[in-house]
């Protein structure tokens, strides 16, 4: 384990991806800590949180989401659902559990907030 108790990852790019041998060896070899993460090569020909039509994912954590939490009708099983398989949410390592704010802006306006819980 890494500094504050994260496992680390360790990122791992392929053509085509994997034989279902060689998934279940890296499925095993996963299970000491280290989280690999698999990316194909196509995914990373660009950066998905930089596309003009990606807007900014921020984790809830601490205060802020206790505060979230408290107000009614807020508890983590009433939000939308962003899968932990998403481009964004593999991009920024989000936890299964995780509450993600979305801030959406249209233009030049304020935009509007929505909040995802992170799902496997």
């Amino acid at each position: 384990m890494s500094d504050g108790g994260v496992p680390p990852r360790h990122p791992l790019v392929t053509e085509d991806g994997f034989t279902p041998f060689a998934a279940k060896e890296l499925d095993d070899t996963s299970r000491g800590g280290d989280i690999v993460e698999v990316f194909r090569r196509r995914e990373l020909s660009f950066c998905v949180v930089e596309h003009e039509l990606v807007p900014p994912h921020v984790l809830v954590e601490g205060a802020e989401r206790k505060a979230l939490l408290q107000r009614p009708g807020y508890k983590p099983s009433a939000f939308p659902r962003l899968r932990a398989s998403d481009p964004v949410a593999r991009f920024m390592h989000f936890p299964v559990g995780a509450i993600v704010k979305i801030q959406r802006s249209i233009g030049n306006s304020e935009g509007e907030v929505y909040y995802r819980v992170v799902v496997p």
